[in-house]
C-alpha cells in the first residue's frame, strides 16, 4: 500500500518506525506535501530483507529521479538496509530519532526509559515487553498497544496528540514482535555496520536532545566506519520531533531546508 500526499513529482518518501508502526508518519507526511511531493509507503512484510525489498517495490514506479529518503526510528535503520542495496533510488537519506546502531549504546534505551516512568509504570513496561516476546499471540495487540503508550510517555517532553489515522491504519504487533528481533541481531552481529561502509550518499541526523536513544550512537558509527554524518541536535525534544509542542516548528524549518537544499 501506497499513500501519496501532495503533487507529483513525488520527491520525498517518509518511512515509519516500529517495526509495524502503520501510518504513524501520515502527519509528517502531510506537512512536507505543502512544498514537495510525498509517499508513504504502508509496509507489510516481516522480516529486514522482505521489508528493504518491499520498500524498493514500493518505491520504484514513483522515483522518476532519485528521492530523499526520511526514516523515522526503526525506519531509519530501514533506510540503511535499503540504501545499501539499491542506493540508486536516493539522493540524500535524513534519519530521524534513530536508535544506536551498535549494542554498547542500546542498554541505555531502556535504562533511559525506565528512568523517565515512575516505578508502577516502568514495571508495566517490562511486563509489556516480555509478553511481545514471549507471551501468547491472543495478549500481544493489547501489549503493543500498552507498550506504545508507555514509550510515548517515556520517550518525549512535551508530546501532541496528532488523532488517530485518517484511514484507520493501526499498529501490526506481529511485525514488531518478529521483526525487531531479526534487527537486534543486524546490530549485533554488525551488519547495520557494514551497510554504513558500504554507502556512498549524504546522511543528516536529526536526534531530540532528551530522546532515550543516544544521539552518540549514531554518530560515533558513523565516524568509525568513515563516513560523514551531519548531525542535527533538538533541544527540548524527544523521539518523535514532529509530535512535541516546542520543538515542532523549529523541526520543520529544519526539515525542509534539508529537502530542499541541493
Amino acid at each position: 500500500m501506497m499513500r501519496t500526499h501532495g503533487k507529483p513529482p513525488f520527491t520525498t518518501a517518509v518511512v515509519h518506525g516500529g517495526p509495524g508502526a502503520k501510518g504513524s508518519l501520515y502527519f509528517l507526511a502531510k506537512e512536507l506535501s505543502s512544498y514537495t511531493g510525498v509517499l508513504e509507503p504502508i509496509q507489510t512484510q516481516y522480516t529486514p530483507q522482505a521489508l528493504a525489498e518491499e520498500l524498493k517495490e514500493q518505491l520504484t514506479p514513483f522515483a522518476k529521479t532519485p528521492l530523499v529518503g526520511v526514516g523515522h526510528s526503526w525506519g531509519a535503520w530501514l533506510l540503511l538496509l535499503t540504501a545499501r542495496q539499491y542506493p540508486q533510488l536516493f539522493k540524500k537519506l535524513i534519519l530521524i530519532g534513530c536508535p544506536p546502531l551498535t549494542p554498547q549504546y542500546a542498554a541505555k534505551i531502556q535504562e533511559r526509559r525506565l528512568d523517565n516512568l515512575p516505578l508502577p509504570l516502568a514495571k508495566r513496561y517490562v511486563h509489556a515487553i516480555k509478553t511481545l516476546q514471549q507471551g501468547p499471540q491472543e495478549a500481544q495487540a493489547a501489549a503493543l498497544q500498552e507498550l506504545g503508550a508507555l514509550c510515548e510517555r517515556a520517550d518525549n517532553v512535551d508530546p501532541l496528540d496528532l488523532g488517530p489515522d485518517p484511514d484507520g491504519l493501526q499498529p501490526d504487533e506481529k511485525a514488531f514482535s518478529q521483526v525487531w528481533p531479526l534487527a537486534q541481531a543486524l546490530r549485533q552481529n554488525g551488519d547495520l555496520l557494514n551497510a554504513l561502509r558500504q554507502l556512498s550518499l549524504p546522511v543528516t541526523l536529526i536526534q531530540g536532545q532528551q530522546d532515550p536513544h543516544p544521539a552518540q550512537g549514531v554518530y560515533e558509527p558513523f565516524a568509525r566506519c568513515a563516513k560523514p554524518l551531519t548531525v542535527h541536535i533538538l533541544p527540548a525534544c524527544g523521539h518523535s520531533p514532529f509530535a512535541e509542542r516546542q520543538a515542532k516548528g523549529p523541526f520543520y524549518i529544519l526539515l525542509r531546508k534539508l529537502i530542499l537544499e541541493n
